[in-house]
C-alpha cells in the first residue's frame, strides 16, 4: 500500500483498516480460526491426475519459440481469482464477483491468477477473509490447482499460467507448513509441468546469477506449464526459504519468491509485485530481469481512476496487470482486455522489436499437440 499524503485520507484509511481488523478478529474467535500458534495442513495430498505430454518441449509451430522469453510477455491477470461477493458487502472493496478460474482462461484472455491461502485440516483453503469475505470459486487449493490444470491439459499451446500464491495470516497466529505447501502444488501439477527456480537456475550459481547471464526459459522450453510464486513480504516468505538467503535458497522449492526493492540483487530474486504501477521500482527491476505484477483495477476505485492505473501499467512493461473486472460487468464502463493482445502481448519495455503477440499465444494452435490417455 503507497504513503497517504492527505491528513484526512490517513484517518479515513485508519478508520477503515481498525474496522476491518475488528470484524476479522470478531470472525476468527467465533470460528476458531487462525489462533494455532503453528499452522500445519493435511501432508499427504492425493496423487497428481496427470494428462499424457510427448516427453520434451513440442513445436506447436511459433516461430520465434527459440527467441522470445518468458519475461517478453505482458499478460492479462485477475486479483483475488477465486473470489465470489460476499452476501452481505460490508466493504466497497469487496463487492466484486469473479467467474470460474476455467472461464477467466478460455473466456476472458486471463493468463495470472491470485490465490490466497489459510492452513485446515482438509488442507489449505482458499478465501479472502473470514467469515466477512470468505466466499469462493474453489474451497480449497488442490481444487483450484486442478481447475487450472484441466484447462492447461487442454490448451497445451499456451505460453506459461503465472500463479500467485498469497499466504493470509491476519492474527499472526505461525508460520505455515511450507513443505505441504510444496506437497499440494506437486499433487496436481507434476513438476515437469512447471517453471521451477532449479529449472531456471540450472547449472548457474543461483537463480539471479541465471538470469543475468542467460536470461529466462525460452516460451519453447516452458509452453503448457505454469508458475508459482509466493506472495509475502515478510516471514513467511523467509520461512519459506528456510532462513537461507544465500544461492541455495530456492533449491527444491517450488516457488518463486517475492524480492523487495532491497532484495533485488539477492540470490533468490526472480519476481516481485509492485502494487503501483507507477513506482519508480519496476523500471529497476524490469532491467534486472525481474518479473513485476502490478494491481491495475479494484472495486474500490473509480471507473476512471482504474482507467488511469491501467494506462499506467500498460506503459511500465510490468509483466503481470491484475484487477478485479476482466469482463465487462453492469453498472460500470471499466474493465480489462490487453490492446492487442492474443490475449496476451509483448512487453512494451522487455520484448524485442520484432515480436508479435501471436507469437506469445495463437488461439488457433492452443490445442496443437493435445494428448489424452488412449490417443
Amino acid at each position: 500500500m503507497g504513503l497517504i499524503a492527505n491528513p484526512e485520507q490517513r484517518r479515513n484509511a485508519v478508520g477503515r483498516d481498525a474496522r476491518l481488523l475488528g470484524l476479522v478478529i470478531l470472525s476468527n474467535l467465533l470460528c476458531g480460526c487462525g489462533m494455532e500458534r503453528r499452522v500445519s495442513v493435511r501432508r499427504e495430498p492425493p496423487a497428481a491426475e496427470e494428462v499424457a505430454r510427448p516427453a520434451g518441449p513440442v513445436d506447436y509451430g511459433y516461430s520465434r519459440d527459440d527467441k522470445l522469453r518468458l519475461n517478453h510477455l505482458q499478460v492479462k491477470g485477475t486479483h483475488n481469482s477465486y473470489h465470489r461477493r460476499p452476501a452481505f458487502s460490508l466493504v466497497g472493496e469487496h463487492n466484486y464477483e469473479q467467474a470460474p478460474l476455467d472461464v477467466q482462461l478460455g473466456e476472458y484472455g486471463v493468463r495470472a491468477v491470485e490465490l490466497d491461502i489459510h492452513p485446515s485440516s482438509r488442507g489449505y483453503e482458499v478465501y479472502h477473509l473470514p467469515l466477512i469475505d470468505s466466499r469462493s470459486t474453489c474451497a480449497l487449493l488442490v481444487d483450484c490447482l486442478k481447475v487450472l490444470k484441466r484447462w492447461s491439459d487442454s490448451n497445451p499451446g499456451h505460453h506459461p499460467l503465472f500463479i500467485w500464491i498469497e499466504p493470509k495470516d491476519e492474527l499472526g497466529g505461525g508460520i505455515f507448513d511450507m513443505d505441504a505447501l510444496d506437497a499440494e502444488i506437486l499433487s496436481v501439477w507434476p513438476e515437469e509441468r512447471l517453471v521451477t527456480p532449479s529449472l531456471v537456475k540450472g547449472g548457474h550459481g543461483s537463480v539471479r546469477e541465471a538470469i543475468v547471464e542467460e536470461g529466462w526459459p525460452t516460451l519453447g522450453q516452458v509452453r503448457g506449464r505454469a508458475m508459482f510464486m509466493l506472495l509475502d513480504r515478510g516471514r513467511q516468505r523467509d520461512a519459506y526459504l528456510r532462513g537461507e538467503r544465500g544461492p541455495g535458497a530456492l533449491d527444491g522449492r517450488v516457488l518463486f519468491v517475492h524480492a523487495n526493492p532491497a532484495d533485488f540483487d539477492a540470490p533468490f530474486a526472480a519476481v516481485a509485485k509492485i502494487d503501483d504501477p507507477s513506482s519508480r521500482h519496476i523500471p529497476v527491476a524490469l532491467a534486472k530481469g525481474i518479473i513485476v505484477g502490478s494491481n491495475i483495477g479494484s472495486a474500490s476505485r473509480s471507473d476512471d481512476g482504474n482507467l488511469r492505473k491501467l494506462r499506467a501499467g500498460l506503459r511500465s512493461g510490468s509483466h503481470l496487470l491484475t484487477g478485479d473486472f476482466p469482463a465487462p460487468v453492469k453498472g460500470r464502463s471499466y474493465w480489462f482486455e490487453m490492446p492487442g493482445g492474443t490475449p496476451s502481448r509483448c512487453n512494451p519495455i522487455t520484448a524485442p522489436g520484432n515480436c508479435s503477440s501471436l507469437d506469445a499465444e495463437d488461439p488457433s494452435v492452443l490445442r496443437r499437440g493435445r494428448q489424452t490417455p488412449g490417443d
